[in-house]
């Protein structure tokens, strides 16, 4: 298979759209290109996407409780 690499601003929205567009045969053949691309790649390089976002995240306070913190975002997203 070639490879090109394009630069397009596209979503992932219309990457879908682009794909449910192809014959059943090809969708098969990208689905089993992107599960060998990912297998090849290490763990560690996947998580890469997510570690500028890990070291930016402040810890979590000893007090903090999620019952609470999830009843005082439905009051405020709701107005109750």
């Amino acid at each position: 298979m070639t490879q090109n690499t394009y630069q397009l601003p596209l979503t992932y929205e219309q990457i879908l759209a682009l794909v449910r567009q192809l014959p059943r045969s090809e969708q098969i053949k990208l689905s089993k290109e992107i599960n060998q691309h990912m297998a090849e790649q290490p763990i560690r390089y996947r998580t890469k996407t997510f570690r500028h976002l890990m070291e930016q995240v402040e810890p979590v306070a000893e007090d903090f409780d999620p019952q609470q913190a999830k009843e005082d975002y439905l009051r405020e997203k709701y107005s109750l």
